[in-house]
């Protein structure tokens, strides 16, 4: 019995293979192509791939430092004298002319008012010495004034004249000290620290008051040599700074012509604007100066394109199938990482992000989620 199921199987083989072998032509072939075509279908991850998006690229260098204020005022006396009032304390915020401080201004009124006297005097006395050389010159037309009296009159009108432009200066210098009594704000700003109190005495440029203007800030801040030549007046900064972590913004405004020989560093100053006022001068921050940006560029690895002949291509997938496509490089950024392509790509195009070992045009792909 063992031995017919064995010849029954035997048989079978023989019968199949047979079939196998006398196949038509046509159902060979199809099998073939089928198998052919099931060995060159390549499954791609989703790291592989990338659609073509616009994209905005930008460079930067890295910097830190710390702010400072662009306009800082230390208010000092102009002349000596009694404090009479101070109108603001440390932390006010003040407006450029807003009076700061009075000195007592009796001494510089009545010094003043004895110049305006003075003058208002000496210009009556010219007006009679005016008239008198004029009778004088007529008499000596006239052949009745010896030249004695009218060389008299020219000199007594020519000292007037003299002693009124002295007055008009003592007159300037009196106005001026009476000014000067009353100190101003010459910016912007808040007040940093306060020295005086009325009724104090103080002397010839003694400290009052110190202002500081927060709203606009300076960093200095040290750029490599190798990153130096990348960096431009007008620049833009973005900056954080260590304390309140406030976004600012501002701009490379000067840059040192040497490098620094110690650091192998060029000294780059950065101004900031700081218009709520949230960013402490003296804090440290942190940042970068934007040293070119693009936007809206088409923009891909440079690993993903081919040099071919002088020419470069980027591999594409279209209708499930690797394409070669031409395309015009136009600018290389992130050190040559990055190429931003001119001609030659869509948006929504999807290419390789690099060229695949064992994959060619033609190939068929699918792409499958890892």
């Amino acid at each position: 019995m063992l031995k017919k199921i064995g010849l029954a199987v035997i048989g079978a083989g023989v019968i199949a293979y047979s079939g196998y072998f006398f196949m038509s032509p046509k159902v060979v072939a199809d099998t073939a192509a089928s198998m052919k075509n099931e060995e060159k279908v390549f499954e791609l991850n989703e790291a592989e791939v990338e659609a073509i998006a616009f994209r905005n690229l930008s460079e930067s260098v890295r910097i830190s430092g710390t702010l400072k204020p662009v306009n800082s005022t230390i208010i000092r006396s102009k002349s000596s004298g009694t404090v009479d009032k101070v109108f603001f304390k440390v932390g006010d915020k003040v407006k450029k002319g807003d009076v700061l401080v009075t000195l007592d201004n009796h001494d510089q009124i009545i010094a003043l008012t004895q110049s305006q006297s003075n003058i208002r005097s000496a210009e009556e006395q010219l007006h009679t010495a005016q008239e008198a050389l004029a009778r004088a010159e007529a008499l000596s037309a006239k052949g009745y004034s010896s030249a004695a009296a009218l060389d008299k009159a020219r000199s007594e009108k020519a000292a007037i004249e003299t002693t009124l432009e002295v007055n008009k200066a003592q007159l300037e210098t009196a106005r001026k000290a009476a000014i000067d009594t009353i100190l101003k704000a010459p910016h912007d700003g808040v007040v940093n620290s306060r020295k005086v109190e009325p009724s104090e005495t103080v002397g010839v440029n003694a400290d009052l008051l110190s202002i500081v203007d927060t709203a606009e800030l300076e960093i200095a801040v040290e750029v490599p040599t190798r990153s130096i030549s990348h960096v431009s007046i007008g620049d833009k900064v973005e900056l954080n700074t260590d304390v309140s972590n406030v976004a600012l913004k501002g701009e490379v405004i000067r840059i040192a012509p040497a490098a620094n020989e110690g650091t192998r560093s060029v000294t780059v100053f950065l101004q900031v604007q700081n218009p709520d006022l949230k960013a402490w001068p003296g804090t440290f921050a942190t940042g970068e100066i934007i040293t070119r940006s693009a936007e809206n560029v088409t923009a891909i690895p440079i690993e993903s394109v081919i040099d071919e002949d002088g020419k470069n291509y980027v591999l594409k997938i279209e209708n499930d199938k690797i394409a070669k496509l031409e395309v015009q490089i136009d600018d290389h950024w992130e050190d040559g990482k990055i190429v931003v392509i001119k001609n030659g790509l869509a948006l929504g195009d999807l290419i390789l992000t690099r060229p695949l070992r064992g994959l060619s045009v033609g190939d068929s792909v699918k792409i499958v989620k890892v």
